[in-house]
């Protein structure tokens, strides 16, 4: 039994900041990217390239494909994320900084407790509460004097996160049996349909077609490691861990987003930004330790 909550907690852990590391090196590369190109391309072309990723190595280890209902209800929650929530976020960096956006993406946490209560039944442990506190506490240390941008980037940064913390419960609620990768691909293969769908009225096929390749080739690499790799290792880490507690690893984007500053750009890390990386790593440390054997799901057959 020992062993088994040390390779869940062990495992889960790995794949969630994994996860995070992805997603804060993505959306600095990101808000760059959406200077040169309208972000529904970047979306496009990112979502693309990842969902290509995920079933070459689908095709190559030649994973069954489940054909069932909840397969269906289950991928269409692509439409929510990384559909939607993906499109407002990236619309929203046009005018709002990486570490601001990621000061907003830190409140997810706290969405997701609020909705994992009425839909799943999942109530929030007091650790767990605790735990919560001290990250949002170091979130706010870590990204002091360093947050810029407008409140309509705000805004669709909000509305991102609240359709990103949706898909995070719901995802749990229509979970079924297959591997992570699986599973990924599929949400990412409706979240290409769905934008496919909207063409028309986005018009954004002619702006694809005129840039240039390697800005096309930087896009696409930004998407695997954004959209591929992110969901593959999140939802490595959701089949093992209550969503409330996995969530609260998402505080590592704004820690990782500074530190990715730190090392290439030269930005100093102040005093402040040290403790709130502290508090952060007690956070969670605190909710790792405290995840009882009967929370730990069985480990899945393939990842």
């Amino acid at each position: 039994m020992k062993e088994f909550i040390f390779a869940g907690r062990f495992i889960a852990s790995c794949a969630m900041v994994g996860a995070s590391l992805c997603w804060a090196s993505g959306s600095v590369i990101t808000a760059t990217l959406v200077k040169s190109a309208s972000p529904v391309s970047v979306v496009s072309i990112q979502l693309v390239a990842s969902s290509l990723f995920l079933w070459t190595i689908i095709f190559a280890r030649r994973l069954a494909i489940p054909y069932s209902r909840e397969f269906a209800v289950a991928g269409s929650l692509g439409v929510l994320e990384p559909g939607a929530a993906y499109l407002c976020s990236t619309a929203g960096l046009e005018s709002l900084s990486a570490s601001a956006a990621s000061l907003i993406f830190a409140t997810e946490p706290a969405m997701v407790a609020l909705l994992a209560w009425p839909i799943l039944r999942e109530r929030l442990a007091l650790s767990t509460f605790i735990s919560l506190i001290i990250s949002i506490t170091g979130v706010c240390l870590t990204l002091t004097g360093s947050v810029t941008g407008e409140s309509y980037g705000a805004l669709l940064t909000v509305c991102s996160t609240a359709l990103a913390s949706l898909y995070v419960v719901l995802n749990q609620r229509f979970a079924f049996k297959a591997p992570p990768i699986t599973r990924a691909a599929i949400q990412q293969l409706v979240g290409v349909s769905a934008l496919a769908l909207l063409s028309p009225i986005l018009g954004y096929v002619g702006e694809i077609s005129s840039l240039a390749l390697g800005s096309f080739v930087v896009i696409g690499l930004t998407g695997i490691i954004q959209y591929g790799l992110a969901f593959w290792l999140y939802l490595i880490a959701v089949d093992k861990l209550p969503v409330t507690i996995a969530t609260l690893f998402l505080a590592l984007i704004p820690l990782f987003t500074v530190l990715e500053g730190s090392i290439f750009i030269g930005e100093m890390l102040t005093s402040s930004q040290l403790t709130g990386a502290v508090l952060i790593l007690i956070a969670l440390s605190l909710s790792v330790l405290n995840i009882k054997a009967s929370a730990l799901r069985p480990q899945p057959d393939s990842f």
